[in-house]
C-alpha cells in the first residue's frame, strides 16, 4: 500500500536586518520636514542674497541686501516696537498667570478647573476674531470703551484710540496679554502640581504663610516650567504680527494695506511687519529674506541671553 509522504513544516519567513525598519517609519516624517521647512528655509536663504520679484529672474547681489537692511531706519524701528509690545505684555502676562494659578491651587480649589477653562479661550480664539472683536470694543463711534467712558463720566468725547500711537501700542499689548495669560496659567497649573505636598506641610510646621510657601518652596521647585515660558516667549513674542495686523489694517478706508500697516507713525510696524511688506506688498523679496535672517539672529541672541539669564544659578555648579 502507497504511504503519502508527509510533507515537513514550512518554516517561517524570518526577515533580516529588522532593525532598520525603524527607519522605515519616521522616513515619512523626515519627508515631509525635508519638503516643508527645511527646503524653504534654505531657498529663503538663497534669495536674501539676490534680487528677485517674483516675475524677473533672480540676480546675484551678496551680501547687499543685508547691508541695505542695517543701513535704513525701518528695521530698528520695528525690532524697537516689537521689543516695546513685549516688555509691555510679556512680564506682566507671566507674573500675573504665575500669581492667579499659585491662588487657585492653594488657595480656590474648587474654582480651578472653571477657571482653567474660561481663561484657555482667548487662546484658542483665531487672530481674526480677537482682531475683530478688540476693534469693535476700541471703536471711536460705537466702542464698549468709549461709551462706558463716557457713562462714567471719564470722558467728554469719545477717544479716538485707534488714532493715538501710544494708545494704539498699550492696546496691542493688552490683546497679547489676554490672548497668553490662560496659556501661561495652564502650564504654571501643571508645575504646581508636581511640588510634592510634604514640602508645604513643612513649611506649615515652620510657621511659613502664604508668601513664604509660594517664594520658597513653590518658585524654586516650577523654575523650569518659568524658563520654558520665558525662553518661548521671547522666541515667538519677536515674531508678533496678527495682533497689530489685524487690529490696524484697514482702519482707514481711503488708504491702502501699505498705509495703514503700523499703525499711526508706524507705532506697532513689527519684525514680521517688515518682511511682510517688503516680500508681499513691495515685491522685495531679497530684502525681505534678509530682514527674515536678521530677525533669526535676534530671536537666538534673545533667547539665549534669558536662558543664561534665569539659569546662572544652575551654570555655576
Amino acid at each position: 500500500m502507497h504511504t503519502a509522504k508527509m510533507k515537513a513544516p514550512r518554516k517561517p519567513l524570518r526577515i533580516q536586518n529588522t532593525e532598520n525598519f525603524g527607519y522605515l517609519f519616521i522616513l515619512p516624517f523626515f519627508l515631509v520636514m525635508i519638503v516643508f521647512s527645511l527646503a524653504p528655509t534654505l531657498f529663503t536663504l538663497w534669495i536674501s542674497f539676490t534680487k528677485w520679484n517674483f516675475f524677473s529672474d533672480m540676480t546675484w547681489v551678496g551680501l547687499d541686501n543685508y547691508i541695505q537692511v542695517l543701513k535704513g531706519k525701518m528695521f530698528y524701528k520695528s525690532l524697537l516696537n516689537t521689543l516695546r509690545i513685549m516688555l509691555l505684555a510679556l512680564p506682566a502676562c507671566i507674573i500675573a498667570a504665575l500669581g492667579i494659578a499659585y491662588m487657585l491651587e492653594v488657595k480656590f480649589k474648587k474654582f480651578a478647573r472653571t477657571f482653567k477653562a474660561i481663561s484657555f479661550l482667548p487662546y484658542v480664539t483665531t487672530p481674526v476674531a480677537v482682531g475683530v472683536l478688540f476693534g469693535l470694543l476700541f471703536d471711536y463711534q460705537t466702542g464698549f470703551i468709549n461709551i462706558f467712558m463716557q457713562k462714567l463720566g471719564l470722558a467728554k468725547d469719545p477717544v479716538y484710540w485707534m488714532a493715538n500711537p501710544n494708545y494704539v501700542v498699550m492696546i496691542v499689548a493688552l490683546i497679547v496679554f489676554w490672548k497668553n495669560l490662560g496659556y501661561f496659567m495652564l502650564l504654571y497649573f501643571a508645575g504646581l502640581k508636581s511640588v510634592p505636598q510634604e514640602m508645604y506641610e513643612a513649611a506649615d510646621i515652620d510657621g511659613a504663610n502664604t508668601w513664604h510657601k509660594f517664594w520658597y518652596v513653590a518658585l524654586p521647585t516650577i523654575k523650569p516650567i518659568t524658563v520654558f515660558i520665558v525662553v518661548t516667549s521671547i522666541i515667538w513674542g519677536l515674531q508678533i504680527f496678527d495682533e497689530p495686523a489685524l487690529l490696524v489694517v484697514g482702519t482707514d478706508n481711503n488708504l491702502s494695506i501699505a498705509s495703514t500697516l503700523g499703525g499711526p507713525e508706524k507705532s506697532v510696524y513689527t519684525l514680521v511687519s517688515y518682511v511682510y511688506e517688503e516680500g508681499f506688498i513691495l515685491f522685495r523679496t531679497g530684502t525681505a529674506s534678509a530682514v527674515a535672517y536678521l530677525m533669526t539672529i535676534v530671536i537666538v541672541l534673545l533667547a539665549w541671553v534669558g536662558f543664561k539669564l534665569l539659569n546662572r544659578e544652575g551654570s555655576g555648579r
